[in-house]
């Protein structure tokens, strides 16, 4: 407010100043430099990009590694229905996990039927380094495959086995409802 109020204080003065002037005012401007009105003017500069600060993976379209060894058998058989899935990878001891799932199940209620999410706790494995039992060692393999190696980690797959975008962290819903549209059409 107060920059608001000293420009108009400044323009009102300059304004006064030119009319009280006159002519001695045009006549006490000096004449402009010949080599100074030749000079083109200066480029304008260009606009810097907007960052996008949000947490994400550049994801190059990839479609989703099926070794049959490795993956689900849950993942496989949506991958074979052409059916769109969400893959959150999470560790329970998390603080920010239920968080996070909150706006997975939120966003995601608008679109059921049209999206599967499939969970999967790689907590345990990423404290100790291994897995215990042979769901957990398929899993472990799994998010070696996949280059998991954070929580909470969320993986969006389309209708063709693409994996159309991947994310770490904490998301809010309308990040999370967008992506979910560009995995569903």
């Amino acid at each position: 407010m107060r920059r608001l109020v000293a420009a108009l204080v400044i323009v009102t003065v300059a304004f006064s100043l030119a009319g009280c002037g006159g002519k001695a005012a045009e006549t006490a401007a000096p004449a402009p430099d010949a080599a100074a009105a030749a000079a083109p003017p200066p480029a304008a500069a260009a606009a810097a990009p907007v960052a996008d600060d949000s947490p994400t993976e550049v994801v190059d379209l990839a479609l989703f590694p099926v070794d049959k060894a490795i993956t689900p058998e849950s993942i496989t058989n949506r991958l074979e229905m052409r059916q769109p899935m969400v893959l959150y990878f999470y560790d329970p001891l998390q603080s920010d996990t239920n968080d996070v799932r909150v706006e997975i199940d939120a966003a995601l209620k608008k679109y059921r039927g049209l999206i599967d999410l499939l969970t999967f706790d790689v907590g345990a494995r990423l404290r100790s380094g291994g897995a215990s039992d042979a769901a957990a060692a398929k899993t472990a393999l799994m998010t070696d495959q996949l280059r998991v190696s954070y929580t909470p980690y969320i993986i969006m797959v389309d209708r063709n086995g693409f994996m159309v975008w991947r994310g770490r962290g904490f998301f809010d819903r309308g990040i999370l409802e967008r992506e979910v549209l560009r995995a569903t059409e």
